[in-house]
């Protein structure tokens, strides 16, 4: 297993004009939805849907888990 650069998308740079994506197109990307922050900031059913929709627009891969984790192994996939 090779490691490859990649891009981490978060909650705060949900744009279609996202800088770092337009700049590296063919880098791969990831979002990974965090279930204890989800719990801990008591995100609304709402937001989370708007995220989501947000993502849809994105050339990213959506993954759910332990951000560390996720981002491990998609950088080794």
């Amino acid at each position: 297993m090779s490691q490859k650069k990649i891009i981490w998308v978060h909650g705060d740079n949900l744009s279609p004009h996202n800088p770092v994506l337009r700049a590296n197109p063919e880098t791969p990307a990831i979002f990974i939805w965090d279930d204890a922050l989800l719990k801990d900031w008591r995100i609304s059913l709402k937001r989370i849907t708007f995220i989501y929709e947000c993502l849809l627009e994105l050339p990213v891969t959506i993954r759910r888990g332990d951000i560390t984790k996720e981002l491990i192994n998609f950088a080794y996939e």
